[in-house]
């Protein structure tokens, strides 16, 4: 496929395309929406196609669901046979239903879950933008969303990430409102679908709880005086519906101390045991982590305000304050952590687009070339990215011709010793490892950074570690810590890991600094 091919450069195809699209929806926004949309879509597939057949991690979290997965296709039990830590059980299970249609789990299946919601989140965008804004706003706001997604190239936005089915819920949450608001519904049934789609996404990703918040608000002041009850009570019933369900779940399989312990306090201490000092320079450090969203964002605040300037009365207008809030609430579920994760900014990239739409369906005759100011500056950047360093080729360069598997000394001295059922558990952090030895992990967690660093559940992460590889009886136990001995401590230093391991193990060898030990 010519696409896939290295001596094509994808860039200068979706550049036109990109051009073409800007152009029609300047001039002709009443061109036909199936137009806009197959260009659209062939602009972002021609970029995204190289990164979807990359098997290779882009991220190490990509590592962790992967393996994940393969565990849950197994044994589909969450928080028994696999934990994602921050990640909730929503977001593996949406994914392990789309990825058990494909013919492996690897790489290229999640991304393509992430491209499908991405492709979903886009759609609902345009959608929801087009009832609050009208449709030359929504389609000129969706050209630039979809331009964003086509040329970024930092890999936090690429990979797959945990914040892409959270979002997703989110979008539909807010499609559901801006139909409820433009037609000004309040049958409880609408709350009822509204409260479904809200109450999962706590269990699909916690941090994004301070998106809910303001939704929850902006909701709250849309309540009819007649209908309220009637509203009120569908909505309770809709958030109660998911929950109550998880609760039968754990209940069922004895799954309870583990979902308050590994989810709801592991995630408090995630966000509120940080005590590194956190101001507004730190902030701007993760806005500007990745160029390409720099641009994208400096492009919609700046016209935004040229706009905005002139209408003062659009920052009374519910809608606004409503995105306003969105925004606020996506930028703190970024920064909440005070980790810097770049794939974090997935909060606030739809809600800048619908500030963007808002401000465009602001525009007048006056002012109407403004509009173009955030595609020339994005595009422009990326023309720079190519043209003087080369950065879009050569990543599209590395995507096309190392899109094998590629599989360490490590993992394939595991995969020459390994037995069909036998099952590994990586100390550290490289769950590539588990992906590249084609073995499942033995453990829940398929990193054990909570088993070595301080904390209040430090001793409960060990002893389920320890309790995983008893009933696992996994074969192999690798200690890569090595790989980063600054960050990372060896399995020495962790006593009751250390003597389970030196009772039933014995080192076998050391490859690449990775020791391996079989069980006895």
């Amino acid at each position: 496929m010519i696409l896939l091919q290295p001596e094509f450069n994808n860039f200068y195809l979706s550049l036109l395309l990109a051009i073409a699209l800007v152009i029609l929806c300047y001039k002709r926004p009443n061109t036909s929406i199936y137009l806009f949309a197959g260009l659209g879509l062939l602009m972002l597939f021609c970029m995204r196609l190289p990164v979807l057949m990359y098997n290779n991690q882009l991220n190490v979290d990509e590592s962790q669901m992967v393996s994940n997965l393969r565990a849950l296709a197994k044994n589909p039990i969450y928080w028994q046979s696999a934990d994602g830590g921050t990640v909730g059980p929503a977001t593996y299970y949406s994914a392990l239903v789309v990825t058990l249609f494909q013919e492996s789990i690897d790489f290229r299946s999640i991304r393509l879950v992430g491209f499908i919601l991405l492709i979903c989140n886009l759609l609902l965008f345009y959608k929801t933008s087009c009832l609050l804004f009208g449709k030359k706003a929504a389609l000129q706001a969706s050209v630039y969303v979809a331009i964003f997604f086509t040329f970024v190239i930092h890999p936090d936005f690429l990979h797959y990430s945990s914040e892409q089915f959270p979002i997703f819920l989110l979008n539909i949450a807010i499609y559901i409102q801006a139909i409820m608001y433009v037609n000004k519904k309040s049958h409880g049934l609408y709350y009822f679908f509204l409260g479904l789609i809200v109450g999962i996404i706590p269990f699909a990703k916690l941090q994004a709880i301070p998106l809910i918040a303001v939704m929850a608000v902006f909701q709250l002041f849309q309540l009819r005086q007649k209908t309220w009850p009637q509203s009120l009570m569908g909505g309770i019933v809709g958030v109660a519906t998911f929950p109550l369900l998880l609760l039968v779940f754990l209940n069922y399989f004895n799954l309870l101390e583990d979902f308050w312990t590994y989810y709801i306090e592991d995630n408090i201490i995630y966000t509120g045991t940080n005590k590194r000092a956190y101001g507004i320079i730190n902030v701007v450090k993760l806005l500007g982590k990745s160029f390409d969203f720099f641009f994208y964002w400096i492009g919609i605040i700046g016209v935004s305000m040229l706009i905005g300037k002139r209408k003062m009365q659009w920052l009374s207008n519910p809608i606004f304050i409503f995105i306003f809030g969105l925004l606020v609430a996506g930028l703190y579920a970024a920064v909440v952590t005070k980790n810097n994760f770049p794939h974090y900014l997935h909060f606030l990239v739809f809600p800048l687009g619908l500030l963007f739409a808002q401000a465009l369906s602001l525009q007048t005759e006056k002012n109407t070339r403004i509009i173009l100011l955030p595609f020339i500056l994005f595009l422009g950047w990326t023309l720079v990215e190519e043209v003087y360093m080369s950065k879009i080729s050569a990543h599209l360069k590395l995507m096309k011709t190392n899109a094998a598997l590629n599989i360490s000394p490590v993992a394939n001295y595991i995969k020459s010793r390994a037995k069909e059922g036998d099952k590994m558990s990586v100390w550290g952090w490289q769950g590539k490892l588990y992906i590249e030895a084609d073995v499942l992990q033995a453990v829940a967690e398929n990193q054990t950074l909570h088993c070595m660093q301080e904390s209040v559940l430090k001793q409960n992460h060990i002893h389920r570690y320890l309790q995983d590889l008893e009933r696992s009886q996994a074969r192999f136990v690798i200690d890569a810590t090595q790989d980063d001995p600054g960050y990372l401590a060896p399995i020495e230093k962790v006593a009751a890991v250390n003597n389970y391991v030196l009772k039933n193990y014995t080192l076998d060898t050391t490859i690449s600094n990775n020791r391996i030990f079989i069980r006895k």
